[in-house]
């Protein structure tokens, strides 16, 4: 039968809490004694599950060994965790506290590090553990969110990756991550500390890539690749449309992504991909399909003293209002597109007015912000004079 190797620490623990009741250094070792029977300790039990390992035990029994002994530093810190804060103002027990909690997840680290096919990644990860990964990550953090910041990328996915390095790098108890999170961020870091952010023509290429090689199944990501894929097809014929979308789907049917991934409740983002990008293709192809219409049919447009930008913030505007009974984005661009057209272009096409939509600013915004202020003016001079 495999053993416990924990029961040490188990009865370092017994003792700590035992002491609670005592009165300061009435019942506790030295802080050398106490850090050199940790170190110790951390050298037995490693070196004893390295010795189960190489016996002839079954990868099963192994794995039920493994997660027996992380059961235990799980419970072990939320016990270390609730004597931390009970005992602030307690400095003798505190500190061992502290200590042990330190050795359990040394020991944590160590079954990751070194017997991962027995690990139980999805089991959330002691706050403990987070912040003690976080003060290790820091400095790789905010130098790939002060990279991140600089350069020239869609708005967008900036912000979304931001927010996940600020969210992960946060340990102020608000957010529960699994093991299975913290190591896929550990290789999200480690990938994109590696990039040139301040290298303007490759970045944005070279971003895609490795997201998609991350497996950072991010919803935003996704809509960022379908806009990105958009943006190419607007000045495409309908059949180099349904080409350009055959190709990319036969890219990504061979674009490899590691075993990690982003978010496990969605599948990985290549995957996600082809099946946006096969509704697409089925949908054109029905479109091309069809008989196409004679110009004398088609109805004359509105001519509209706005830009396509300022057209798509309208849109955008009175979705969001829910003025519209109809949550089809797509038709909404398509009917826009089919019966108005601006100061500039007397043909829209719906993925111009889609890829403004998504990339609205400031600018476009102020403008719009100024007119809707001008109506109101004129309203007010109109029914509510003074």
């Amino acid at each position: 039968m495999l053993k416990n190797e924990l029961v040490k620490v188990a009865d370092l623990i017994d003792q700590l809490r035992r002491s609670y009741g005592q009165q300061e250094g009435s019942a506790s070792s030295p802080a050398a004694d106490f850090e050199q029977e940790l170190r110790e300790l951390v050298v037995e039990v490693e070196a004893r599950w390295s010795g189960t390992v190489l016996s002839h035990t079954s990868g099963e029994r192994l794995r039920r060994y493994f997660k027996h002994h992380l059961d235990h530093l799980l419970a072990y810190c939320q016990i270390l965790h609730q004597l931390v804060a009970d005992n602030r103002d307690r400095i003798f027990l505190l500190e061992q506290a502290i200590g042990l909690q330190s050795f359990c997840c040394r020991l944590i680290g160590h079954l990751e590090q070194f017997y991962p096919e027995y690990f139980s990644w999805e089991l959330p990860a002691p706050a403990v553990y987070h912040a003690l990964r976080v003060a290790e990550l820091w400095p790789r953090i905010a130098a790939v969110i002060a990279g991140l910041q600089r350069a020239d990328i869609s708005i967008s996915l900036k912000n979304v990756l931001i927010n996940y390095l600020r969210e992960m790098g946060s340990t102020g108890g608000h957010y529960t991550f699994s093991f299975g999170a913290l190591a896929y961020f550990d290789h999200f870091l480690q990938d994109l500390a590696g990039l040139c952010f301040d290298d303007a023509q490759e970045v944005s290429a070279r971003l895609n890539e490795k997201l998609l090689k991350l497996n950072f199944n991010h919803l935003e990501f996704l809509l960022y690749l379908q806009d990105q894929l958009m943006v190419q097809l607007i000045d495409l014929s309908p059949g180099d449309q349904l080409q350009l979308l055959r190709r990319q789907r036969l890219i990504m049917s061979h674009t490899l992504s590691g075993t990690l991934i982003y978010d496990v409740r969605f599948p990985a983002i290549p995957v996600w991909m082809q099946g946006w990008l096969s509704e697409e293709i089925a949908y054109r192809e029905q479109e091309v399909q069809k008989e196409p219409y004679s110009p004398a049919a088609l109805p004359e447009k509105i001519a509209l003293q706005l830009s396509v930008a300022q057209l798509a913030c309208l849109i955008w505007l009175f979705f969001r209002e829910n003025i519209y009974t109809e949550n089809n984005l797509r038709q909404l661009f398509k009917f826009m597109a089919r019966h108005y057209r601006t100061k500039r272009q007397a043909r829209i096409s719906w993925e111009s007015l889609s890829k403004e939509y998504y990339s609205l600013g400031q600018f476009t915004a102020a403008e719009i912000r100024d007119l809707l202020r001008r109506m109101i003016s004129r309203i007010n001079d109109e029914f509510f004079p003074v």
